[in-house]
């Protein structure tokens, strides 16, 4: 077995005179759930498209369970499923009928394709619902439907592109919680392609950040979270208290780098490592300033990528 799900080296990628992706490297361990955010146009359609062997690399290579996505194209198409945003099934077959078409197409004999099918209709949670035609089904229905054909093959990675956007909070667990059983249950590896930075969070081991076709960030979000240099503390004030108090004391906390209020009566502090929060609520005490609540933020995930983003900006205009 290979070593790495995914390997790249020196991945880069041009439309002619635009850089689409530059120098990524990275590996991403066999049992993975790995999430891969940035903004619109940063490389990450084309990043997928260059692991899937579907785009040719400018420069570098993309190595899918230890082969070379462009050279060893049958081999990783064996290896991979795809389930993109666009679910690509036939809405007027059924539910049964469709991965019965696509385990075929894979190459499966119509045994062992209606025995997978059988499998995964009850792992997503369709079995009930198997003989009715897609076209009837809501959108987190087509969607657990695609990650179902998208497995028909046994894969040992799956890549998945916008699952959840668009979906009912219903809907969205349960696509969630069959992406965390593929993971936990099938030693998948799963590449998560999401714009919603809370379920990246939630879901995933590892995060990968592009940012103009670069890889700016790469490690687990505990880690990510720990490499920032503030942490944040909420404090709801007491009925009566001042702005104008409040934000002469935490101007004048050395450590304290910004503050800003984020509701009539609640202030957000930025302190930087080293600054201990009630170092903060001892000065605002000795201002005779009074507070009911106080919350210690962390950093989430979206501070991180607000943070690898602009520090890529700031380098590119350095």
């Amino acid at each position: 077995m290979a070593e790495y799900a995914i390997e790249t080296i020196g991945l880069g990628r041009q439309f002619g005179r635009i850089e689409a992706l530059t120098d990524v490297s990275f590996t991403v361990p066999t049992g993975e759930l790995v999430g891969l955010i940035g903004p619109n146009g940063a490389g990450k359609t084309t990043l997928i498209m260059l692991l899937l062997g579907i785009l040719r690399p400018s420069s570098g290579k993309a190595l899918v369970l230890g082969a070379d996505a462009t050279e060893e194209f049958p081999k990783v198409g064996s290896a991979a499923g795809v389930a993109l945003d666009v679910h690509g099934l036939y809405e007027g077959l059924t539910a049964l009928q469709n991965l019965l078409f696509f385990g075929e197409l894979f190459g499966s004999s119509r045994e062992v394709a209606s025995q997978r099918a059988s499998e995964l209709l009850r792992t997503v949670g369709l079995w009930n619902r198997r003989h009715d035609r897609v076209a009837a089904y809501s959108k987190g229905m087509k969607q657990r439907l695609a990650i179902a054909r998208s497995l028909m093959h046994n894969p040992r990675l799956l890549i998945v592109d916008e699952p959840i956007s668009g979906l009912d909070p219903e809907s969205r667990r349960a696509t969630k919680d069959l992406i965390k059983h593929l993971t936990q249950n099938q030693s998948a590896m799963v590449l998560l392609s999401s714009h919603s930075l809370a379920d990246v969070e939630e879901l995933c081991s590892k995060v990968a950040i592009l940012s103009k076709g670069r890889l700016v960030a790469y490690d687990t979000v505990s880690s990510l979270r720990q490499s920032r240099d503030v942490t944040f503390i909420r404090i709801t004030l007491a009925r009566g208290q001042g702005r104008a108090s409040v934000d002469r004391v935490l101007a004048s906390i050395k450590g304290v780098a910004e503050h800003s209020w984020v509701a009539e009566d609640t202030v957000q502090a930025a302190m930087a490592q080293g600054v201990e929060s009630g170092e903060v609520l001892r000065r605002l005490a000795l201002g005779s300033i009074e507070f009911r609540e106080v919350r210690e933020m962390g950093n989430t995930l979206e501070d991180v990528f607000v943070s690898a983003i602009e520090g890529e900006e700031e380098a590119n205009h350095g």
